[in-house]
């Protein structure tokens, strides 16, 4: 998983959408949050379906995106590693923690930069 960051405005957007709307979140999220681990090959066609209609939203088309929390992204990073590299073809972000007292897509692009990996 490189680490890089490349500030965009519709990732940004997810992050805030996500921030401040639960059921924005929870069809941006590949896996249920209540599921504190995420096994990439569990990752089901649904369930990178829902991922990408919910970056559609923001205009962000993806063929296999993968959402995950910063602490399914800690209990995975193992798992990820793992995989060869013909399983790879999955495009993983994290979501970052909300920051500040509200909301909003200035705090999203901080966010964004504050953790390279995230969305």
């Amino acid at each position: 998983m490189g680490e890089s960051y490349h500030p965009n405005e519709n990732l940004a957007q997810a992050i805030a959408n996500a921030w401040s709307d639960e059921s924005y979140k929870e069809r941006l999220l590949t896996f249920p949050l209540g599921q504190p681990t995420a096994d990439f090959k569990d990752a089901t066609q649904a369930m990178l379906r829902k991922t990408s209609g919910a970056l559609a939203e923001v205009d962000v088309f993806l063929n296999k995106p993968v959402v995950l929390t910063v602490d399914q992204f800690e209990k995975a990073k193992e798992k990820w590693l793992s995989l060869e590299k013909s399983e790879k073809d999955l495009v993983v972000f994290i979501l970052p923690e909300p920051l500040g007292k509200r909301p909003s897509l200035a705090t999203a692009k901080i966010a964004m930069a504050m953790r390279v990996q995230g969305v």
